[in-house]
């Protein structure tokens, strides 16, 4: 595959790969684009519909421009400063489920990745 330019949100149809659906809201070429490595799945429209690429640019300055609400009960931490790429999903495991995750890093883009895997994963991330 190829590296995603962008993070694509499906804004009216479906669209699937071999693994997975996309319903409107949905997205997908995260790990691609931000990690910037090859797409492991294509992803195709079932029919007519419309995508929105964020281009990974865009993104990353947003994450890098981003301050985090201040919520109540203080959320679960996540310092990616302080977790090799190699423990990552070690660090996510030991998260506690149905909590708020605080995610934090200089690498924006790597916070914005593993952000998209904790929702994916049903975590609220501020």
């Amino acid at each position: 595959g190829e590296v995603s330019p962008g993070v694509f949100v499906v804004a009216r149809g479906t669209a699937e790969s071999a693994a997975r659906r996309f319903d409107p809201g949905g997205f997908f070429g995260e790990e691609s684009a931000l990690g910037r490595v090859p797409s492991e799945e294509d992803v195709w429209m079932r029919a007519e519909g419309a995508l929105v690429c964020f281009d990974r640019a865009n993104l990353v300055e947003l994450a890098a421009n981003y301050t985090p609400p201040r919520v109540e009960p203080a959320p679960q931490r996540l310092n990616l400063d302080a977790v090799p790429v190699e423990c990552e999903e070690a660090a996510i495991a030991a998260l506690a489920r149905r909590r708020v995750v605080a995610v934090r890093g200089t690498d924006a883009a790597r916070r914005l990745m593993i952000a998209t895997r904790l929702m994916r994963r049903g975590f609220h991330v501020v």
